[in-house]
């Protein structure tokens, strides 16, 4: 992706930078922010602590080979030279001492301090044989010239790009400055970097600016005190002069204008170990290895921390994958600032190398690499204990995460990826790799969506301070192990039917390999391992522990040699209804020296019996499974074997259905089911089950949403009770004596005598209970939940409802009424993936009478009732939904005695006064359903009309 983005934009100036250098240090730019969190400070502080340990830590034979690695033969003309131990000069050429040795050296010593180590790499990446004759033909090349001529060019063009956005980098960030000079002019005033258009640089929290920068706070060093980087970004050996071990007196000559973060060198080791390996594939791990060995020998002199390794190592593979694969890099100077097609470089360069270095071992490279000779006296070699110390490398034990907190990445969105890295190796479907590698890799030809899925699968531990920013997938990638995936497949790879593998292929512990293209060599499944997929294999070997699980769902994976299952091996098949199972089918020799065929059924209704093929030898099988088994509950597998194949039959057992139900509810479904018989649909969908799936399948059969819905009519029948009692309780009191409570009010009386004034008499006017007849209403609502007791599922209910009512107190004493009302109830039974909404219309009559505190309270109610209940029924292999439209009724008759305290006096005559009743309460409820056939499909069920009585007491 050309387009780069930063924290801040640059001021509106002219451009000292190019796209490519711009994309670079948006690149590296979480390195500007880690001074301000604590994880970032903290890696800071194990950045320079181990710093500080690699330097201490080291041999004498590592500090030989860091001093003879500060000769840096990037791009002509400052390619360099070395002066032996006799005093001659050797003059170097591109990627020199990366390939092969470099022999005895003189000291190196500065004025007044004397060195005392004689450099020396005993050999290269290409080893004691090729490792001379690359040298030899190097040395004697130009960019146009001599036997080696394409490779020069091509290793010089290529170091002269990247190190172009090094330079950059260094002094972004440790002054803002796009460059500086190598001696500082008196007054010198840094010129800040300025992005082209469409572009921005990264700022954060001020950083960069020109007094301090991201290493010297962690260090708490500034650039003005003596001794450190005038520019900012000082080196370990100028932060802590006293933890550093100066072995090299030299070390930080030409330096100390010289900004550590990224690595130079590492740079150049990097971009030219992963040239020279893709060059060579044979040689491609031990190139990886030396590159590694070369920045790591930067830290040994104490000139450089983890960090600048590190970010050296990301961008310099992320800026080759933009120059192989993004046209905006291809020949297009104003991206990279010279124009440069590395993708037709390469291929020029390849073919000129293989056949100079073939030429001089009298055989072809990859057989030279792997000779004695070359092989002997090499650290550099692919072993486990070099990917380990490759491994480690990429993080320097600096903080990082767990791959449950930090899982593996993708490359970020809008590229690059790393693919065209290994293109040499396996090929690839883009077309930069087409044409670095047209007839594909040397360990076969892969789509581009499988290399990168090896990629992902051997990244290491994400750092903390960087995991989710691009910088995190470059850091995090581990070539080394990718480029030997095919050793030790990790992880789960998925191979395009495309997909062809050269070589032979181990699969690790936890590694899966679904092989659905072609292997040619023969496959070894480790301990742990598992191989699956639809494809061709040359071998197979099982090992203890593994498992081999033909196909994808069903297929047939396929032996083009012969098989051999060790003791302790699993054949993995999966089998259907219909008579199809997975199948391994051998060309060759089918041993069998134990291990278990573990069938695992797919879903489907399966018949009583049962024959499948697994496993097919055209030259013969011989031996036999140690055993057989199965995750059905109902059919018992046995094995059959021939001449020349292994058979699987499936037969219904003598386990009854209810055997394995764990409720009354599950138990009864399942002797329905079996009753039915073998030809029913739901006994063939049975069949076939696991005993977890059976329990399911019977619970979800059992349609206990019928009998919930019973349930919750009760519910609602209490709150249409408990409204009409709260009638008679509030309500205006029907004593007999009922009028004395509302006493009397002032009136006169006067005759009406012509002539004559008649005497004034008072005559007090009783107060009479004016509420004879009334009409009332009351609403309510409830949400609640039943839990399940282990027979039923749980049941969530919401009811809501009104009831309306009207009452008359008669002369003598009693209050009568008529009531009507409706309720609705929602039902949602989540276990049970069932549902469903009981209406309900209602009328009743009641009534009530007191005599003093004595209270005596009367109802009856009918409700006509309509139910809708849908239910799915989903277990495995089956999925069906039912319906169901019934009617009923409810008819409850309560009543209750209470006797009343008043407790205190009514504050107006027209108000009751406080009182506390104890009562004593009784109810009978009916709940009646009519008879019912659910809609749907074979799960529908078919219910008779059924009466539930229920009486109850309170007190």
């Amino acid at each position: 992706m050309l387009a780069a983005t930063g924290l801040a934009s640059a001021q509106a100036q002219t451009a000292n930078i190019t796209p490519s250098n711009a994309n670079v240090v948006n690149l590296l730019a979480p390195f500007l922010s880690l001074n301000a969190s604590a994880i970032g400070q903290a890696t800071l502080q194990d950045n320079l602590s181990q710093a500080i340990a690699v330097n201490n830590r080291s041999t004498p034979d590592q500090r030989a080979l860091a001093i003879s690695g500060k000769a840096l033969p990037g791009a002509a003309p400052f390619l360099g030279s070395i002066t032996l131990v006799d005093g001659s000069v050797v003059k170097l050429g591109p990627a020199d001492n990366l390939a092969g040795g470099l022999p005895l050296q003189a000291i190196q010593s500065n004025p007044g301090m004397p060195g005392t180590i004689h450099p020396i790499q005993p050999v290269g990446g290409y080893g004691p044989v090729l490792g001379p004759l690359y040298q030899q033909g190097i040395r004697a090349s130009t960019d146009t010239t001599g036997p080696l001529a394409r490779t020069f060019d091509f290793l010089n063009r290529a170091y002269k790009f990247t190190s172009s956005d090094l330079g950059v980098a260094k002094n972004y960030f440790a002054n803002g400055a796009a460059t500086n000079p190598s001696v500082t002019p008196a007054g010198y005033v840094a010129i800040p970097a300025v992005a082209p258009a469409g572009y921005t640089l990264p700022r954060f929290n001020g950083l960069p600016n020109t007094t301090t920068s991201v290493l010297d706070i962690a260090a708490g060093v500034t650039n003005t005190q003596a001794g450190q980087d005038v520019y900012g970004s000082s080196r370990p050996v100028q932060v802590r002069p006293k933890g550093i071990d100066q072995f090299d007196p030299t070390s930080i000559n030409g330096l100390t204008t010289n900004p550590s973060f990224p690595s130079g060198h590492t740079n150049y080791g990097i971009t030219d170990s992963i040239l020279l390996g893709m060059l060579t594939p044979s040689l491609y791990q031990s190139m990886l290895m030396r590159g590694s060995e070369f920045g790591d020998s930067r830290i040994v002199l104490g000139v450089h921390y983890p960090l600048d390794i590190i970010g050296s190592r990301a961008f310099s593979a992320y800026n080759l994958a933009q120059a192989f694969t993004n046209p905006a890099y291809i020949d297009n100077a104003a991206t990279t600032g010279t124009a440069i097609n590395l993708t037709s470089l390469f291929t020029q360069a390849q073919g000129e190398l293989q056949s100079y270095l073939s030429a001089g071992c009298g055989a072809a490279v990859a057989t030279c690499a792997t000779s004695a000779a070359n092989m002997g006296a090499n650290p550099y070699l692919p072993s486990a204990a070099n990917q380990a110390l490759y491994q480690s490398r990429l993080t320097y034990g600096l903080p990082t995460l767990t791959f449950a907190e930090a899982p593996r990445e993708a490359a970020p969105a809008g590229g690059p990826d790393a693919a065209i890295l290994l293109a040499p190796l396996y090929g690839g479907s883009s077309s930069a790799a087409a044409q670095i590698a047209p007839k594909g890799g040397l360990y076969g030809s892969l789509q581009d969506s499988t290399i990168n899925q090896i990629i992902v699968n051997t990244e290491t531990n994400a750092l903390s301070a960087f995991y989710g920013m691009p910088l995190s997938y470059w850091a995090r990638i581990d070539l080394y192990s990718a480029a030997g995936y095919f050793q030790n497949v990790v992880g789960m790879l998925s191979m395009a039917a495309s997909d062809r593998v050269a070589t032979d292929v181990t699969i690790g512990q936890t590694g899966a390999l679904y092989a659905n293209g072609t292997i040619a060599g023969t496959v070894t499944v480790g301990t742990g391992g598992l191989l699956g997929g639809t494809g061709t294999i040359g071998g197979l070997a099982v090992q203890a522990g593994a498992v081999v699980a033909p196909g994808n769902s069903i297929g047939t994976l396929t032996v083009a040699g012969n098989a051999a299952f060790a003791a302790g091996t699993t054949l993995r098949v999966e089998a259907d209804a219909d008579g199809r199972a997975d199948r391994l089918a051998v060309a060759g020799t089918a041993t069998l020296a134990g291990g278990t065929v573990q069938v695992l059924a797919a879903d489907g209704a399966y018949a009583p019996r049962t024959r499948y093929t697994v496993l097919t030898a055209a030259n013969g099988v011989q031996g036999r499974f140690a055993g057989v088994s199965a995750n059905f509950a109902f059919l018992t597998p046995t094995l059959g074997y021939g001449a020349n194949a292994v058979d699987l039959t499936l037969t219904r057992n003598d386990v009854a259905f209810s055997t394995i139900a764990q409720t009354r509810n599950q138990g009864g479904v399942a002797d329905a089911i079996q009753a039915a018989g073998a030809g029913s649909a739901l006994y063939g969908r049975t069949v076939g089950l696991s005993t977890p799936e059976a329990r399911a399948a019977f619970g979800a059969l059992t349609g206990d949403i019928h009998a919930s819905a019973t349930a919750a009519q009760f519910e609602t029948a209490f709150f249409v009770r408990e409204a009409i009692l709260d009638r008679l309780r509030w309500g205006p009191a029907p004593g007999a004596d009922e009028a004395e409570d509302y006493g009397a009010l002032p009136a006169t009386y006067s005759a009406d005598l012509p002539g004559r004034a008649a005497p004034v008499v008072p005559v007090p006017m009783r107060v009479l209970d004016p509420r004879v007849f009334g009409l009332w209403g009351q609403g309510f609502g409830s949400f609640g939940q039943a839990r399940g007791d282990g027979n039923a599922a749980a049941l969530a209910r919401q009811t809501s409802g009104f009831v309306l009512g009207a009452d008359v107190r008669l002369e003598t004493g009693f209050r009568l009424g008529c009531t009507g009302g409706y309720t609705v109830t929602s039902l949602d039974s989540a276990g049970r993936l069932s549902s469903g909404t009981i209406q309900s219309g209602l009328g009743g009559v009641y009534g009530g009478f007191e005599r003093g505190p004595f209270a005596l309270r009367l109802g009856a109610v009918y409700a006509d009732q309509a139910s809708r209940l849908r239910r799915s029924v989903t277990f495995a292999g089956f999925s069906d939904s039912d319906t169901a439209r019934y009617g009923g009724s409810a008819v409850q008759g309560f009543g209750e005695i209470g006797y009343r305290f008043v407790m205190a006096a009514a504050p107006a005559p027209a108000l009751q006064p406080t009182s506390l009743e104890p009562f004593v309460g009784g109810a009978y409820v009916s709940i009646g359903r009519d008879r019912f056939a659910e809609t749907g499909g074979l799960a529908a069920l078919s219910g008779a009309a059924q009466t539930t009585e229920v009486a109850t007491s309170t007190v």
